[in-house]
């Protein structure tokens, strides 16, 4: 979905608005990446996550103004189809539950998941499938089946595909690990797909999204696992649904997760629905050295601050682990270990 011209620094509200380069289909003009990066819809600017500038964005990202040239290359926003609502929470949890009950597991993802420390038990609550690259018709059938043609087509992820007069409905995405993601009323109401053999321009995450084909586009929430509902008066904030879940299942604690480190904010509005007692930020160790991931937590524990939600950063050592999930499943007390770490370092 297209960001608001406002997510840089300096803009008028009123101005053109930012296009995800995923959805134009192109790499972005600056660093070359397939996903994440905008570019503006007249080409005068892009945002990027990977190449600095003087000016930074709002959201973590840095601007780049683009010269003629560039500019020009940028396809006009008018030709691309017009991106479909999205379908309402219920509608998208029947869609996706019917979806994932079509899918099977494979070995080679339940030995991984298994590997991270969840066993068979979590793995079925928390339903986790595989994507394969064929079989796609009868996944999408299996949505319409579940929630009606004109309600499919408004589910991220259901495409209509043509091969000269045929038409067919299927399912877009790579081939991989799908990541089922509630909200806090448990209903699934997004799909990530960890990739197979992502390309290094691709990363390993992606939302399952029919944007590019003209389709309804995922949303940004915070996931919430799926088990037994933990006390709620302490909430841990990390990065990545699985990592969420692991954390959730090796501490005994309620770990939800932002879908990246520049959806802060939703951590923020969560957590002041949930109104915690205390909110433990548990980014990845790599706070330290990477400038994107260090903004991100100021402006969540500044949000925090800010609606009144007492908040402390958990850090430990990068060569111990580089994920809270990471630390539990080194340590039975990763995460008491964690916050002995933080206070003997001083750095919440």
């Amino acid at each position: 979905m297209s960001r608001s011209a406002d997510a840089w620094c300096g803009t008028n509200p009123r101005s053109r608005k930012l296009v995800d380069v995923e959805r134009l289909r192109i790499r972005c003009p600056i660093c070359g990446a397939r996903r994440r990066c905008s570019v503006r819809e007249d080409g005068a600017l892009a945002i990027c996550y990977h190449a600095g500038s003087e000016q930074e964005s709002a959201d973590g990202g840095w601007v780049h103004h683009l010269d003629d040239a560039t500019a020009a290359r940028v396809p006009r926003v008018e030709a691309l189809p017009p991106e479909m609502e999205r379908a309402s929470d219920a509608v998208l949890d029947r869609a996706y539950r019917a979806l994932l009950a079509q899918c099977g597991l494979s070995t080679a993802h339940r030995e991984g998941l298994r590997a991270r420390g969840l066993l068979d038990p979590h793995i079925e609550t928390a339903g986790y499938a595989t994507l394969e690259l064929g079989g796609r018709a009868a996944l999408a059938r299996a949505i319409v089946e579940a929630v009606g043609d004109e309600s499919a087509a408004r589910v991220p992820g259901y495409a209509l595909r043509s091969e000269g007069l045929r038409q067919w409905a299927s399912i877009a995405g790579s081939p991989g690990l799908l990541v089922p993601c509630r909200n806090l009323a448990g209903q699934i109401v997004g799909l990530q797909v960890r990739r197979d053999n992502p390309s290094p321009e691709q990363g390993k995450y992606a939302w399952l999204s029919s944007r590019a084909q003209g389709g309804a586009g995922a949303a940004s929430f915070v996931h919430v696992p799926a088990f037994p509902s933990w006390d709620r008066s302490e909430v841990v904030v990390t990065e990545g649904p699985i990592k969420a879940d692991v954390s959730t299942v090796l501490t005994g604690r309620f770990v939800v997760a932002i879908p990246g480190v520049s959806a802060w904010q939703r951590a923020v509005d969560l957590c002041a629905e949930i109104k915690p007692r205390l909110v433990w930020v548990a980014l990845d160790a790599d706070v330290a050295v990477n400038r994107h991931v260090a903004l991100a937590l100021d402006k969540l524990r500044g949000g925090l601050e800010s609606a009144g939600i007492a908040c402390r950063a958990l850090r430990w050592p990068l060569d111990e682990a580089k994920g809270l999930d990471d630390l539990a499943l080194k340590y039975r007390d990763g995460f008491e270990r964690a916050v002995k770490w933080t206070e003997r370092k001083g750095l919440e």
